[in-house]
């Protein structure tokens, strides 16, 4: 359950508590999660389908790392192309970098959610406003 999750790092980020109205109109306690939060309540899940999620989810890792791994160049003219490709990786992400730097060592600055809960919504209520 959510419940057990709480003391999770980045729970808020995951997961953020709503009320929602049941058929009666009555509250009932809700959580809105992002992919993160989901993945990690559907690993706890049990079944056919939770275990069809938890191999896919496993293969895509896979994937992903086979696609990440640094390859080592065996030769000076391909060190030389993935030096060139890397210098203008970073030159196209240095400004992008600076800007995020500088906007995140700004003291006064606050997130989404934070700006949301000060207010009394859920982040996904303070975005749809």
């Amino acid at each position: 359950a959510i419940d057990d999750l709480k003391d999770v790092r980045n729970f808020a980020q995951m997961f953020s508590e709503t009320n929602l109205p049941d058929s009666y109109g009555r509250n009932r306690r809700g959580y809105y999660m992002n992919r993160d939060g989901f993945t990690l309540l559907a690993m706890g899940f049990t079944g056919s389908k939770a275990l069809q999620f938890k191999l896919q989810y496993i293969d895509a890792f896979n994937e992903m790392e086979q696609q990440v791994k640094f390859q080592v160049p065996s030769t000076l003219p391909e060190a030389l192309r993935l030096a060139a490709d890397q210098a203008e990786k970073i030159s196209v992400l240095k400004p992008k970098a600076d800007y995020t730097d500088k906007m995140l060592a700004n003291p006064g600055l606050e997130t989404t959610s934070v700006i949301a809960k000060n207010y009394g919504y859920s982040t996904r209520e303070f975005n749809k406003l």
